[in-house]
């Protein structure tokens, strides 16, 4: 019984990457920076937690100032301002 293992076999299904909307969505992207921040703080103490936020904070600030919009919604959600939704509602995320 062969598997579809051996040398000259290939593989029948395939996976096409569609992604790579969080280097231009700043909802995305401010998602995945502060969710970055928040692995580092359950991994880490405080202090280094305040050094690595302080560190990703001005390295969106950096981008920013470029003119990135991803890195001003995500300068944003690191100091903790509300992103703005339809209908004019505001929710607050812990960072």
């Amino acid at each position: 019984m062969t598997w579809g293992c051996g040398p000259g076999s290939r593989p029948a299904a395939r996976a096409t990457h569609l992604g790579g909307d969080s280097r231009v969505s700043p909802r995305l992207w401010s998602l995945l920076v502060t969710n970055r921040v928040r692995l580092y703080r359950r991994r880490h103490g405080p202090a280094a937690t305040a050094a690595f936020r302080g560190a990703v904070l001005l390295r969106e600030l950096s981008r920013a100032a470029l003119g990135r919009p991803p890195a001003r919604a995500a300068v944003g959600a690191l100091l903790g301002a509300a992103p703005s939704r339809r209908g004019g509602s505001q929710s607050r995320q812990e960072v």
